[in-house]
């Protein structure tokens, strides 16, 4: 978003609390989230966000949540990916920091790979019932749906160059100006907060078992919702 000219405010915002990393060690951002934790109501952290700036939610478009939007004039990017890929990076992200007490947890004890997986789900089997109520943003006209693949180049650049310029469209970005290369040259791939070294490949933590553990937990169902197999 900053290579489009949007300044980033830092905040991930919660439904009762925001956290705050405009400010700190990223270290420390990314291991110790309750330092930069501020409790207020998700309206009382909408009131920093002005014009050209942005943010990150998990919110659901419920009905609190799309009257605050539209009060505010938020507009949204709804950014969704393979929740397979999604659970593991997550798992990844939770190793790599020690955040949520990850570190001495059962699951981490297990060797990295799909038997750390297996039994990361076992204690994490609420996550894919926590994606679902994030689907309805894909029928809601102030958000404009992202597929995680398409943006990182997995279909093809014409594909890729597309989402981008769809992107600026529902930002009422001119893109007469816009050198989509090296806009995404200079976004993907590179350290973020959530950033664990690499992207997340599948083959290295999925299994049979872990197929009928997604399945079994809904994974499955709403991936289809998603448009993926």
């Amino acid at each position: 978003m900053e290579k489009l000219g949007f300044k980033a405010i830092h905040f991930h915002i919660s439904r009762n609390e925001f956290s705050d990393y405009s400010f700190g060690l990223r270290d420390e951002q990314r291991s110790y989230p309750e330092k930069f934790t501020v409790g207020a109501p998700f309206r009382d952290a909408l009131t920093f966000l002005q014009p050209g700036q942005h943010a990150v939610s998990h919110l659901p478009p419920d009905y609190d949540v799309e009257d605050a939007c539209r009060d505010f004039n938020i507009k949204v990017l709804f950014l969704f990916r393979d929740l397979r890929d999604c659970a593991i990076s997550y798992m990844r992200f939770l190793a790599d920091t020690g955040r949520d007490k990850s570190r001495h947890s059962d699951w981490m004890k297990a060797e990295d790979g799909p038997e750390r997986f297996r039994k990361y789900l076992e204690v994490y089997n609420w996550f894919f019932r926590a994606a679902e109520p994030l689907l309805s943003w894909r029928n809601n006209d102030r958000a404009y749906s992202v597929q995680y693949e398409a943006l990182v180049g997995d279909f093809g650049e014409e594909v890729q160059h597309g989402v981008l310029d769809m992107i600026c469209r529902h930002l009422s970005i001119d893109t007469d100006s816009i050198d989509f290369p090296q806009i995404l040259r200079a976004s993907l791939n590179v350290s973020t907060l959530t950033w664990s070294g690499n992207r997340t490949e599948r083959s290295d933590y999925w299994s049979e078992a872990c197929e009928r553990a997604f399945v079994e937990l809904g994974g499955a169902d709403v991936n289809r919702q998603l448009g993926y197999g």
